[in-house]
């Protein structure tokens, strides 16, 4: 299975057990990259929204996500106490210096209501895909 088609049936699969099992109105990606779980999310009713530190990526967001992201650092969301019923991120966490990893997970539970999901990408992850599938 190409990589680009690992990757959407994964987001798919998490968007469609986010909406079905938790059932959140509100919901922020962190490191949305190019808001592509944003656009979905919205498509389906969800008030999602992101916040991504590249600016590389920032450029590339996807028209239809645009207005819904902005520049933002896992370590410092710039967004109120309890603002999201959801708060996500994909591998974003093994992108964070050791020491701050605490910081960057207080912050998350911060702006959660409800729940808080964290995928962490390994070579766990590459060698599970390469010899039984996707993950």
């Amino acid at each position: 299975m190409p990589l680009e088609v690992s990757i959407t049936s994964n987001l798919l699969f998490i968007e469609r057990s986010l909406l079905t099992r938790q059932k959140p109105k509100t919901l922020l990606d962190v490191g949305c990259a190019t808001g592509r779980m944003i656009k979905y999310l919205r498509m389906l009713g969800v008030d999602a929204r992101g916040i991504e530190l590249s600016d590389y990526a920032l450029l590339r967001a996807m028209q239809s996500a645009k207005p819904f992201i902005q520049k933002g650092d896992i370590l410092s969301i710039p967004h109120k106490d309890q603002a999201f019923d959801v708060v996500c991120s994909f591998n974003v966490l093994e992108h964070v210096e050791e020491g701050n990893l605490s910081k960057a997970l207080e912050e998350c539970n911060r702006v959660a209501k409800k729940f808080t999901l964290h995928k962490v990408f390994t070579m766990e992850n590459k060698w599970i895909h390469w010899h039984r599938g996707q993950d």
